[in-house]
């Protein structure tokens, strides 16, 4: 089923924000009774109604894909959770042996999660920094080509404990890119975080399934979230293997595209990541395809 153009949260935030400063200026600027004055005019008011309107949808823009969203009809495996944070940090150890950790707990600290957002975010998660894997990975060269590598090799990593399918295609720089960006919003919190990793509040796909990647992906963007780029997802499911299961939620890798000819195309397409009969599988779909079997995992960057 098919829902209707909305209003997100982040946005009604702004408009009411907006609307109390618009207010405010009006009472500094007019005296009560000409402000009585104007109200009472009809004509005045109608047209201020729609000069408002129209100013509004210029300020806060709406979300272009937002009737590309389904009901949800999968959810996460059976009784999973994300892991403690020991086992996470006990789990990057092993993967990453000379990562550092050491900032991890105080970084924790520093994340308060309000009551009200406790039922959206499923727990802290541990992600290794892109910088961190572009020393311990890739040789440093071209962007897009280490970004491609490094996909790839953590896509091995995987593999050596679970099996695991491509159906996509190769993970190289012909095919995959990285949003511009959700790239700059990693860059700005690798820059600023101590230490080989992030410690970032997540929601790994419940809070957008049902919606189609780009719609997903842009409502992210406009909400102080990060939808988590490929190499970040790859991570979490070496620390986190469990989080796909036969049935169970899919997860949408939104913030890349996916040129599946590679003719440098990437807007039309994404990869998704399922588990069929044992077996992760990679696979390609429409960005603007909205199922109730996948969601896109995302980091809360305003709680």
């Amino acid at each position: 089923m098919q829902k209707s153009t909305w209003m997100s949260v982040g946005q009604a935030h702004r408009l009411g924000k907006f609307v109390v400063e618009a207010l405010l200026a009006v009472r500094s600027y007019f005296s009560s009774g000409v402000v009585q004055k104007k109200i009472s005019d009809g004509d005045w008011v109608s047209n201020f109604k729609q000069e408002f309107i129209q100013l509004v949808k210029r300020l806060i823009p709406t979300n272009p894909f937002s009737r590309e969203r389904v009901d949800r009809a999968a959810d996460y495996p059976k009784g999973w959770t994300l892991p403690p944070l020991d086992d996470q940090k006990a789990r990057l150890t092993e993967i990453f042996p000379r990562i550092d950790l050491s900032h991890v707990d105080a970084l924790v600290d520093d994340i308060k999660i309000p009551k009200s957002k406790h039922r959206f975010v499923d727990g802290i998660a541990i992600i290794p920094k892109f910088t961190h894997l572009l020393k311990t990975v890739a040789n440093r060269s071209d962007f897009n080509s280490d970004y491609a590598m490094i996909g790839s090799e953590l896509v091995k990593r995987i593999s050596l404990s679970q099996s695991f399918y491509n159906k996509a295609g190769p993970i190289d720089d012909r095919h995959i890119r990285v949003d511009n960006e959700a790239m700059e919003i990693v860059s700005r919190l690798e820059g600023s975080t101590l230490g080989d990793v992030l410690v970032l509040p997540i929601n790994f796909g419940s809070f957008y399934a049902g919606w189609s990647p780009r719609a997903a992906k842009w409502e992210a963007l406009s909400n102080g979230q990060l939808p988590l780029i490929s190499v970040q997802i790859f991570c979490l499911l070496l620390t986190m293997p469990d989080r796909l299961a036969s049935g169970s939620l899919g997860v949408d890798l939104s913030a890349d595209g996916w040129d599946p000819d590679g003719t440098q195309i990437w807007s039309s397409c994404t990869t998704y990541l399922t588990m069929e009969k044992d077996e992760i599988e990679l696979s390609m779909g429409s960005s603007g395809e909205p199922t109730g079997g996948y969601g896109t995992p995302i980091a809360f960057l305003e709680l």
